[in-house]
């Protein structure tokens, strides 16, 4: 695996869980290519030492900030955080790069969803994620398709939708009326987010990196 996110390779096959039992993974594939020009890589991978083996996602990234990603992922509303190197620092020996265990969800990317407006679950998902960060004072930085998941059940039903952004914290007035802005974005494509506030502070998730 070239470049610097390689040398993480083929040593790191284990993450703790919350009770600091050690969960063993073999990696599958990358989903990111071998390497990625933005520093970060995604990789599937399956867990091994466990009952019941399951597929994980596993990042590596330059930069990332629990807290918005934590808080979203115990209302089920991101990808299950399983792990989080930035909050065991004594564990992780990786000094530029930090390592992102997330539960596999099945579904599409709103950008390839062939439903459009998407379903009103989908609007009701992405409502409760900017309600919940708004009342810990934190700001979705990059509405776009791209950045929301239209989850799916083995039977194609949509359950729901799962976001993979960044978040500031700050003022919170451009990320009203969001049915709307899904909805629109739709089908006239991605708008930029407005990124000209100097009093916001970047708490990168880590999930859309750049």
């Amino acid at each position: 695996m070239p470049g610097p996110v390689g040398r993480f390779f083929p040593y790191i096959f284990h993450h703790t869980d919350p009770d600091e039992a050690r969960i063993e993974f073999n990696y599958i594939k990358f989903l990111s290519g071998k390497y990625s020009s933005t520093g970060k890589s995604i990789s599937l991978a399956e867990t091994r030492n466990v009952d019941a083996p399951m597929r994980i996602i596993v990042k590596f990234v330059q930069t990332h900030c629990g807290q918005p990603h934590n808080l979203l992922s115990k209302a089920q509303l991101v990808p299950p955080l399983l792990y989080d190197s930035t909050r065991h620092p004594k564990d992780w020996s990786g000094p530029e790069h930090y390592m992102i265990v997330m539960g596999l969800i099945h579904g599409v990317n709103l950008s390839n969803f062939e439903a459009c407006p998407p379903p009103a679950r989908v609007l009701e998902d992405v409502d409760k994620a900017l309600e919940l960060l708004h009342s810990h004072n934190l700001v979705f930085r990059d509405l776009r398709n791209p950045n929301v998941m239209v989850e799916m059940d083995p039977e194609g039903n949509v359950t729901g939708a799962k976001h993979e952004s960044e978040y500031k914290v700050g003022r919170r007035g451009w990320a009203g009326a969001i049915d709307d802005e899904v909805s629109r974005s739709c089908n006239a494509g991605e708008a930029e987010p407005d990124n000209s506030s100097e009093d916001k502070v970047a708490l990168d998730l880590g999930l859309d990196s750049r």
